[in-house]
């Protein structure tokens, strides 16, 4: 905002044009940096489930790069087969923050300010990635206590 200012966003979608009012900008990107955060914080999630596998540094970097690289893959892939796993995998959901920059019309297409076109996708999303986050978390937890650490 120091750089560019404050003024309407004009968004190009594949079908259609979404212009949001100078007032109705700012909370969506505060929305969005934070689901964006969550998302971040679920590949955090795992790169420490993988750190407790590993002795050096460098393999759960890469581990971690590598199973995002692949969930992202079989996420953007409309093969029948893959459609039933791809709700479970986090990589599904990290691209959740585009929905605050959707907004509700009416049936004259005119915007309703403030709105979100589709919420609920919001929470489910922000729901898969906190279960993603809790479950990598306590795995990594019960899988270290089981470690010999004196070794």
């Amino acid at each position: 905002m120091w750089i560019f200012g404050t003024d309407d966003m004009f968004l190009m979608k594949s079908s259609y044009v979404v212009l949001l009012k100078e007032n109705d900008v700012f909370w969506r990107y505060v929305g969005a940096f934070g689901f964006a955060a969550l998302a971040m914080t679920t590949v955090a999630a795992l790169g420490f489930f993988l750190s407790v596998f590993a002795e050096n540094s460098i393999g759960p970097i890469v581990a971690t790069m590598s199973v995002i690289i692949f969930f992202t893959i079989l996420s953007t892939m409309n093969i029948p087969i893959f459609n039933l796993v791809k709700p479970y995998l986090f990589t599904t959901h990290m691209i959740g923050w585009k929905e605050f920059f959707d907004i509700q019309v009416t049936d004259t297409n005119e915007a309703i300010v403030g709105s979100i076109q589709y919420p609920e996708r919001i929470i489910n999303s922000a729901l898969v990635l906190f279960i993603h986050i809790i479950l990598f978390v306590a795995a990594a937890i019960v899988v270290f206590r089981k470690k010999d650490v004196l070794s």
